[in-house]
C-alpha cells in the first residue's frame, strides 16, 4: 500500500496529539522549598526545608543537591551537598561538609532538611534545592528546583547583669536580681527572657519563670505555686531591664541563677524561629538556714517606716531597733542599706560616714543621722527623689572593745526588708542642660549651662563631676539657695567659675582643662519652700548631666617631615622641613639621624621651647632656622634643617620628634615621618692612555709596561694602582697593588720569588710604570692597570670613585730547545696481581723551557705480534684516549698515568696478570705555544721496557697459637684472626668463625665475605660485632658474654686473587689457633662510651648521623639508659655546652626550650639501631647547625623496685661543619625547529641535566614569543610548591606533564596559526633553609623552540541521497516542529488556570541546562 504525503502527516499529527492527551492527566513534579528571604544571625544554625511531590513512585526515595548563588555572581551555581553524590560539593565547601559543619538531614523519602550548623559570612545568598529526576524515561514534567533567599545579620544581643556574682541569704529572705537585655537590629524581632537555676549536685538547670516573645509570663515546673502565691515575680523596667523577685527563699533555691536571652524573628511562612541567645554569667546563691542562738546575748534588728508611700521632696524616715540583753553596756554598728548599696553607717563611738552616692547630698543638709536611747537609730532623708524608692533594711554588728581600746567587729545581723515607694509630684520645676555633649580642647576653656523653668521658690545649685575610669562623683562647686558658694575638695587649687547670669541660668566655667576632666558633668538644681515657722525645706531637685570629651594636646599637633632635595654630591647643600602644624603650644624639637647599619638613630640638636639650641657631637654642618606662619587652615611652624657641605657621615634617615611642655611636665607627641638623604660620590672624569698597547720582548730579559693618566677629576686627587695579568691560557693573576698613599701590596697568587721580579714607579708625568725582570715565556698574556681616585670630603675624609682600566699586550719569545728520550733498554719481572711501574724519562727538553707541552703516547708489543698497538695517549691540552681494541680492554682498564717530575712519565699496570706479558715503547711529541696556537716542534721515542708476568704462588700463613680465656658473665671477649705471610698484596681475604661444645660439631657463627659483605650466623642476637683494624687482623667480638657463650672458637680464612683473564680464584685456606673460652657468673658491666674524637663534614640540606656508640655495660638486660645530647656552638664562651634533646631512662624525649636551637631542635631523630649504638639524626642540615656535638650516657639499675643512677660517661666530641650547597644548576640548550599541521598538538620539553642538591625545588615558566625582536610573553608557571597557572589566552589548550624528576613538558593541544613563534622555559631552582627559608639558588634558561603552524586541508563534503527520501525527512521535521508548538500552547494555558503558585523549571524543551564550573581559586605566588 502506498501512502501519500498527506495520509502521513495527519498519522502523525493524531500520534503526538493523543499521546499529549494522555500525559496531560498525569501528575507533575513540584519541589517546595521554604519561603525566603530569611534572616539568621552570624555563627548561629540555619535549616531549610525541601520537598518534592508528583513522582508516579510514591515510595521512591528522591535524591536532593543544594547548591548557592552569590550576589556578585548570580548566575554562577556553587555546588555544596548531595544525598546522592558525596563528591559534589565544591572546594569551598568540601571541607565544611567533610566535617559535618553542613549536612542534609533526610525526613522522609521525598522531604530533605538542610542544615548548616555554624553560618558564616560567605553563606549568604540564594539557596537552590535540586531534585535528581528518577523518572527520567518518562521526561520532565514539573519543577525540579527552588530557591530561597539567606540573609545573613550580625548578633546585636546583648545580656548582662549588674549584680553580684555571689550571694548569701538566710532562709525566708527576699532577693531581687537585675538583668539588662537588649538588641539592636534593623529587622522586627522579639525577645523572651528566662530565669533558670541551677541546683546543686544537678546536670541541667530549670526555668524558675520565664517571659516569652508575646510578653505572657509562665513559671518554671515546681515553681508554680510560689508564683500563684505572689513569692515568685518578673518585672520589666524600661526597655531593657527584666527584674526576678524572689520572697521567702527557700534551701531549695541554693544553687546558680542564670539569666537567659532569646532574640526570635517571623519568617515568611509566618512561624516564629530563635535566631539568637544569649546567656549571663552565673550568679551564685547560698540560703542559709536561719540562726538560732542562745537567749543570752541575741541580737534582734527590727526596721519601722512610718511611711511607705511617699511623694517627691517629703521626708522619709528609717528607724533601726536593736533589741539584746545588756544593751546599755555593749557597743554596735548600725547601717541602713536600699537593695544592696549601703547609704550610711554610724559606727560604735558615734562617729557617721556616708556611702559615695549620698555624699553630696550629706554635705547639703539633706541626710541626717539621730539615735534616740540606746535601742533606737534613725536616719532621714529630705527632700527624697523617686530614685530613693526601693527595699530598705537596717543592718546591725556587736563591736567588743578588747583591751588596747580597737573594736573587734561580730557577725552583722539584717533586719527583714521594708519597700518605700516614692511618685513624682506634680512640681513644675524642669532642668535643661543645654549641651548634652561637649568637646572641648585640652588647655581651652570649658563652660556649661543648665536652663531651669517652672521654679516658684529658691534655688539652689550643685555642680558635680564623674570621671570616666574611676566612675566616682565628686562636688565641683555649689551656690546654695542664699548665693553662698562652696568649692569642692577636688578644685580647690583650679581656676574656675560659677554665676547665675539671668535668674533661670546657670553657668560653669573651667581653665585650663586637663583629659582627667573628661567624663559626665552633672547639675543638680533643688527648689526651696518657706515652711509655716520660717524655715526653708528643700522640696525637689533635678539633675542633668553633660558628656564632657578633652581632646589631649597629641591630637592637636601635625608633625610632618619633607626633603628639598633628597639626592646630593658630596659637598653640596640641602634643606629638610619640619612643619609642626596646630595651636601655639611651648614645644621641644629635636632633629636625629639614623645611618645605615645603625641599630639607634643619633641627635643631632635640640631646639628647647624658650629658643635655647643644643648640639650633640660634632655637627658643624648643619645650621637651623624657624619660621612661624598663621596662614588658613592651620597655624604652623616650620623648623628648617640646613645640610651644608654634606660629607658620607650626612647620609640616612632623618626625623624630627616634637615635646610639649604642659602643667610643668615634657609630653612627646608621635615622632614625625621618616625622610632618606642619600649623598653620592661625584661623576669620575678619570681616564687612562697606554703609551704602547704591544710591548714584546725576549726571555730572561727586563720589559718595562707604561700606564698614563689622561685626565683626573680633581687637582688634589690621589690615586691607588693595582696591576694584574690575564694569561692567554685564561687564568687571572694580581700583580701587585700601590694604595693612595703608595704602600705596595703583592698579590696573593704571587708565587715565591716572582715579587722580586716585579715592580712599580710613578713618574711626575702621572706615568704608572711597572717592570718585569727577567721576564718568562709564561710572563705573557695581557696586562691591566686599575687606576682608582680618591678625593676628600668637606670632613677631610677620604672616599673613592670608581676605577679606570688600561691594557697592555705582553708577548715575551723563548728560542727554540731539542727533545731528547732516554732509550735505555729494560727488562722486568712481576707476580701475577702485583703493580707494575713503566717509566719514560726526558734526558732534555723539559726542564729548561716551561712553555713546553707535550703529547705521551704509550704503545704495546704483545710477545711473537709483528708490530706494535697504541694503548694510550695524553695529549698536550690533558685529552687522556685510550683507543679501541678488544683484546686490550682489560689492560686499558688498569693503567694508571702520572708526571711526577717534568722530565718522567710513568705508566702503572694496577693488579698486573700474565698477559700482560710484552714490549712497552712510550713516544714524546713537544708542543711550543706560537700565536695563541700550539704547534709540534719536536718527537722522540723511549727505548723499550720488555715485561714478564708470573702466576702467583700461594704463601698464606696464620697464626696458630692456642688460647685459654676466662670471661665473667656481660664482659666481651675477642677472637682474633692473624694472617703472617700472604701470596700477594692485592689478595682478598673471607673469614668465618666457628665455634663448637666439647664433643660437638663445630658450627659456623660469622663470616666475612671478601666484597666486604658480613654475615651473623649465630643465635646470639645482636652480640657479635666485626672490626677490621689492620690489614692483615681481622677480630670477633662476642659482647655481654653470658654462660651459653662458653666453647672452642677458631677463623679460618680463604685467599682469593682477582685474574684479569680467569676472574675471582681462590688461592688457598688456612685455620688460626683455637681459643678455648670459660664464661662465669659476676657482677654487672659499668657503662662505657667510645671517646674516639671524629670531624665530620656535610653540604647544606643534606642528612647528618650522628653516633653515639657503648663499649660497655649495654648487654645486662636490667640496666637502662638516659642519653644526653650536648651541643657547643662555634666561638661559645669557656666552650659552654648546651643540652639539646634527652631521652630519659623512662623513654621520656625532652627538647629543653632554647630560642636559637629551635629550629635544629625540630629537624633531630633519635634512634637506636642496636643495644650498644644511639643515633643522631639531623634533617636538611644548615650552616647553622655548625659545632660541637657530645653524648652523654646514665646508666640505670632497678633497685628494689626503683631505677637508681650506677654509673655514667661521655663520648668524645663529634665536629661538624656545614657547607653551603655550590649552584650547578644547567639545562639542555639545544634549539629545535616544529613544522605543525593546525589542530595537532607539540610539545615543549624542559629537561634539566644537573641540579645543586637532591632537595631542589623547581619553578618553571614557559615563555611565547611572536616573532625576533618581539616581547617574550609568559604563558604558563609550575610553582615550586606544585601549583599551575594558566597565564595564556589559549583557553584550556595547554596541558601540563612532569614526568621525570628533572623532565618538565608543555603540550599546547588543538594547534592554530596564532600559536606559531618561539618557545623557550626558564627554570628557577629554590632550596629550602632552616636559617634563611626558601631561596633561589640559580636561573636558567632552555634551548628554544621555533614552532610553525600550516592550516590543513579542506575536505569538500558531497550528497549522494535521493530527493525523494530528502523531501520525507524534511516532512517529517515540519510535523514534529508543529506538534511541539501545540504542547507548548496547551501548557502554558494549564499554567494560567492553576496560577503563579509553582517556580519556574530549570529546564528547557527537556534538556537539562549544563552547570558551569567552579571558579578555581588563583594561586599564592611565592616571591
Amino acid at each position: 500500500m502506498t501512502l501519500s504525503p498527506q495520509s502521513l502527516w495527519r498519522a502523525s499529527l493524531l500520534l503526538f496529539l493523543g499521546q499529549s492527551i494522555i500525559h496531560s492527566g498525569e501528575a507533575r513534579v513540584f519541589t517546595e522549598v521554604q519561603s525566603g528571604p530569611l534572616y539568621r544571625v552570624l555563627n548561629y544554625p540555619l535549616s531549610i526545608s525541601c520537598n518534592v511531590s508528583g513522582f508516579r513512585n510514591l515510595d521512591a526515595i528522591q535524591d536532593f543537591g543544594f547548591s548557592i548563588y552569590k550576589s556578585n555572581r548570580p548566575s554562577l551555581p556553587i555546588q555544596i551537598i548531595s544525598t546522592k553524590d558525596p563528591n559534589y560539593s565544591y572546594a569551598a565547601y568540601s571541607s565544611r561538609v567533610n566535617n559535618h559543619d553542613i549536612a542534609v538531614e533526610r525526613v522522609s523519602p521525598t522531604s530533605v532538611l538542610f542544615k548548616i550548623n555554624n553560618i558564616t559570612e560567605f553563606d549568604e545568598g540564594d539557596f537552590e534545592c535540586h531534585v535528581v529526576n528518577s523518572e527520567s524515561a518518562y521526561g520532565y514534567d514539573g519543577t525540579y528546583a527552588g530557591k530561597t533567599t539567606v540573609n545573613v545579620i550580625a548578633n546585636s544581643l546583648a545580656v548582662s547583669t549588674p549584680d553580684t556574682t555571689s550571694l548569701s541569704h538566710k532562709v525566708g529572705e527576699t532577693i531581687t536580681l537585675t538583668c539588662q537585655a537588649s538588641c539592636y537590629t534593623n529587622q522586627h524581632t522579639h525577645l523572651s527572657v528566662t530565669w533558670s537555676l541551677l541546683r546543686d549536685g544537678e546536670h541541667h538547670a530549670r526555668p524558675i519563670i520565664s517571659l516569652d516573645r508575646d510578653f505572657t509570663l509562665s513559671p518554671g515546673q515546681g515553681f508554680e505555686e510560689r508564683y500563684e502565691s505572689g513569692l515568685i515575680g518578673l518585672e520589666k523596667v524600661g526597655e531593657a531591664t527584666y527584674k526576678l523577685k524572689m520572697s521567702q527563699l527557700e534551701p531549695s533555691d541554693q544553687g546558680n541563677i542564670y539569666c537567659e536571652a532569646r532574640e526570635w524573628i517571623q519568617d515568611p511562612d509566618r512561624s516564629w524561629y530563635a535566631i539568637a541567645k544569649e546567656v549571663t554569667g552565673a550568679i551564685a546563691l547560698k540560703v542559709k538556714p536561719k540562726e538560732v542562738a542562745p537567749s543570752k546575748g541575741t541580737l534582734t534588728v527590727r526596721i519601722a517606716v512610718p511611711r511607705t508611700t511617699l511623694l517627691e521632696g517629703q521626708e522619709m524616715s528609717l528607724s533601726c531597733n536593736l533589741d539584746t540583753q545588756n544593751l546599755q553596756e555593749r557597743f554596735f554598728s548600725v547601717a541602713w542599706l536600699q537593695d544592696s548599696t549601703e547609704l550610711a553607717r554610724i559606727g560604735p563611738t558615734g562617729v557617721l560616714s556616708v556611702g559615695p552616692e549620698y555624699s553630696g547630698r550629706d554635705s547639703g543638709g539633706e541626710l541626717r543621722v539621730i539615735r534616740i536611747g540606746d535601742t533606737d537609730h534613725r536616719l532621714i532623708l529630705r527632700p527624697v527623689r523617686t530614685q530613693d524608692q526601693g527595699e530598705y533594711r537596717c543592718r546591725a554588728w556587736p563591736q567588743d572593745r578588747g583591751t588596747d581600746g580597737t573594736f573587734i567587729q561580730g557577725a552583722a545581723q539584717d533586719s527583714t526588708a521594708q519597700l518605700v515607694t516614692i511618685s513624682a509630684t506634680a512640681s513644675a520645676l524642669s532642668v535643661e542642660m543645654q549641651n548634652a555633649s561637649v568637646t572641648v580642647q585640652e588647655g581651652d576653656r570649658l563652660q556649661l549651662t543648665c536652663k531651669v523653668k517652672g521654679a516658684k521658690g529658691r534655688l539652689s545649685i550643685t555642680w558635680q563631676h564623674r570621671s570616666a575610669p574611676i566612675k566616682s562623683i565628686g562636688d565641683v562647686i555649689s551656690i546654695d539657695q542664699d548665693g553662698v558658694m562652696e568649692l569642692g575638695s577636688g578644685f580647690a587649687q583650679r581656676s574656675l567659675k560659677a554665676m547665675r547670669p539671668a535668674p533661670d541660668t546657670f553657668t560653669l566655667e573651667l581653665n585650663e582643662v586637663t583629659p582627667a576632666d573628661g567624663g559626665v558633668h552633672l547639675c543638680t538644681v533643688s527648689e526651696w519652700s518657706i515652711e509655716t515657722d520660717g524655715t526653708l525645706q528643700k522640696t525637689l531637685s533635678q539633675t542633668k548631666s553633660s558628656n564632657v570629651i578633652v581632646s589631649p594636646a597629641e591630637a592637636l599637633l601635625e608633625v610632618h617631615l619633607i626633603s628639598l632635595k633628597s639626592i646630593v654630591t658630596v659637598g653640596e647643600q640641602t634643606q629638610l622641613l619640619c612643619r609642626v602644624r596646630g595651636p601655639r603650644l611651648p614645644v621641644t624639637v629635636t632633629w636625629s639621624l639614623q645611618r645605615e647599619g645603625t641599630s639607634s638613630p643619633d641627635n643631632i640638636l635640640t631646639l628647647s621651647r624658650n629658643g635655647d639650641i643644643t648640639w650633640h657631637g660634632d655637627q658643624v654642618r648643619y645650621q637651623l632656622k624657624t619660621e612661624i606662619s598663621t596662614t588658613y587652615p592651620k597655624p604652623e611652624v616650620k623648623h628648617t634643617l640646613l645640610l651644608i657641605g654634606a660629607s658620607h657621615r650626612e647620609a640616612g634617615t632623618y626625623q624630627c620628634d616634637v615635646s610639649v611642655f604642659m602643667r610643668g611636665i615634657h609630653r612627646k607627641l608621635r615622632a614625625s615621618n621618616r625622610v632618606a638623604v642619600r649623598v653620592n660620590d661625584p661623576v669620575s672624569k678619570l681616564s687612562l692612555r697606554a703609551s704602547n698597547p704591544v710591548v714584546k720582548g725576549n726571555v730572561n730579559t727586563d720589559i718595562e709596561i707604561k700606564c698614563h693618566i689622561a685626565e683626573r677629576t680633581s687637582d688634589s686627587s690621589r690615586f691607588a694602582v693595582t696591576w694584574w695579568v690575564q694569561h692567554h691560557t685564561g687564568s687571572n693573576r694580581t700583580i701587585l697593588s700601590s694604595d693612595r698613599d703608595a704602600v705596595l701590596t703583592f698579590g696573593p697568587q704571587a708565587e715565591s720569588g716572582t715579587w722580586q721580579r716585579f715592580g712599580m714607579k710613578r713618574s711626575e708625568g702621572q706615568s704608572i710604570d711597572l717592570t718585569i725582570r727577567q721576564a718568562r715565556v709564561g710572563d705573557s698574556g695581557t696586562y691591566h692597570c686599575v687606576v682608582v681616585e680618591w678625593l676628600q670630603d668637606p670632613r677631610g675624609e677620604w672616599y673613592e670613585l670608581s676605577p679606570a682600566h688600561g691594557a697592555i699586550d705582553v708577548q715575551i719569545v723563548e728560542p727554540a730547545n731539542d727533545l731528547r728520550v732516554d732509550k735505555t733498554e729494560m727488562h722486568l719481572m712481576a707476580r701475577e696481581a702485583d703493580e707494575v711501574d713503566l717509566n719514560c724519562n726526558l734526558t732534555s727538553g723539559a726542564a729548561a723551557n716551561n712553555s713546553s707541552r707535550f703529547t705521551l703516547t704509550w704503545f704495546y708489543v704483545a710477545p711473537g705480534a709483528p708490530g706494535g698497538t697504541k694503548l694510550v695517549e695524553l695529549d698536550h691540552s690533558g685529552l687522556l684516549t685510550y683507543p679501541k681494541n678488544q683484546e686490550l680492554q682489560s689492560l686499558q682498564e688498569r693503567l694508571r698515568l702520572s708526571r711526577p717530575a717534568h722530565t718522567s712519565f710513568h705508566l702503572r699496570i694496577h693488579r698486573a696478570d700474565e698477559s700482560d706479558s710484552g714490549t712497552y715503547q712510550c713516544g714524546v711529541e713537544q708542543y711550543q705555544l706560537n700565536q695563541g696556537g700550539w704547534q709540534l716542534k719536536a718527537k722522540d721515542n723511549s727505548g723499550p721496557i720488555t715485561l714478564s708476568v708470573k702466576p702467583t704462588e700461594g704463601n698464606l700463613s696464620m697464626l696458630k697459637k692456642d688460647v685459654e680465656l676466662n670471661v665473667t658473665a656481660s664482659q666481651k671477649f675477642n677472637v682474633c684472626c692473624d694472617i703472617t705471610s700472604r701470596s700477594s698484596q692485592s689478595s682478598a681475604f673471607q673469614v668465618t668463625w666457628f665455634w663448637k661444645e666439647t664433643g660437638s660439631e663445630k658450627l659456623p657463627i660469622y663470616t666475612s665475605y671478601r666484597n666486604a659483605t658480613l654475615q651473623d650466623r649465630s643465635d646470639k642476637r645482636g652480640r657479635l660485632r666485626f672490626d677490621h683494624p689492620a690489614p692483615d687482623r681481622f677480630e670477633l667480638t662476642i659482647l655481654g658474654s653470658v654462660a651459653a657463650d662458653s666453647g672452642l672458637y677458631l677463623c679460618e680464612v680463604e685467599e682469593w686473587l682477582l685474574s684479569s683473564s680467569h676472574g675471582w680464584r681462590r688461592v688457598a685456606v688456612e685455620t688460626s689457633g683455637k681459643v678455648t673460652v670459660t664464661v662465669y657468673a659476676g657482677a654487672n658491666d659499668y657503662v662505657r662510651v667510645d671517646k674516639t674524637e671524629m670531624h665530620l663534614m656535610a653540604r647544606e640540606a643534606e642528612e647528618v648521623d650522628l653516633n653515639c656508640n657503648l663499649t660497655s655495660g649495654a648487654a645486662n638486660p636490667s640496666s637502662r639508659f638516659t642519653l644526653t645530647w650536648f651541643y657547643v656552638a662555634p666561638g661559645a664562651p669557656d666552650g659552654t655546652k648546651v643540652i639539646l634533646v634527652e631521652l630519659d631512662h623512662s623513654g621520656l624525649l625532652t627538647y629543653p626550650k632554647n630560642q636559637e636551637l629551635q629550629s635544629l631542635q625540630e629537624r633531630l631523630r633519635l634512634s637506636r639501631p642496636t643495644h650498644t649504638s644511639f643515633h643522631l639524626g639531623i634533617q636538611r642540615a644548615d650552616e647553622s647547625d655548625s659545632g660541637t656535638y657530645q653524648c652523654g650516657v646514665e646508666q640505670y639499675q632497678l633497685n628494689q623496685g626503683v631505677w637508681q643512677l650506677k654509673d655514667k660517661d661521655l663520648s668524645g666530641s663529634i665536629t661538624l661543619s656545614v657547607k653551603p650547597t655550590e649552584v650547578n644548576l644547567s639545562m639542555l640548550k639545544k634549539d629545535v625547529e616544529l613544522n605543525v599541521t593546525a589542530s595537532q598538538e607539540f610539545n615543549v620539553c624542559c629537561d634539566i641535566t644537573s641540579r645543586s642538591s637532591q632537595s631542589s625545588a623547581f619553578q618553571v615558566t614557559w615563555f611565547w614569543k611572536k616573532e625576533t625582536g618581539s616581547e617574550k610573553l609568559p604563558i604558563y608557571t609550575s610553582y615550586r610548591n606544585a601549583t599551575l597557572q594558566d597565564r595564556s589566552d589559549k583557553r584550556g589548550r595547554l596541558r601540563f606533564d612532569h614526568p621525570a624528576p628533572d623532565r618538565f613538558e608543555l603540550t599546547i593541544l588543538g594547534s592554530v596559526a596564532a600559536d606559531s613563534g618561539l618557545y623557550l622555559c626558564e627554570v628557577e631552582e629554590w632550596l629550602l633553609s632552616s636559617s634563611h627559608g626558601w631561596r633561589r639558588v640559580a636561573v636558567e634558561t632552555s634551548g628554544k623552540v621555533t614552532v610553525t603552524v600550516y592550516a590543513g586541508g579542506v575536505v569538500a563534503a558531497g550528497s549522494g541521497c535521493p530527493l525523494g527520501i530528502i523531501l520525507a525527512v524534511l516532512t517529517f521535521v515540519i510535523v514534529c516542529l508543529l506538534v511541539v508548538v501545540v504542547l507548548l500552547t496547551l501548557k502554558i494555558c494549564r499554567g494560567q488556570v492553576s496560577g503563579a503558585k509553582q517556580s519556574h523549571s530549570l529546564w528547557a524543551e527537556g534538556h537539562p541546562l549544563k552547570t558551569q564550573p567552579e571558579p578555581e581559586p588563583q594561586p599564592e605566588l611565592d616571591e
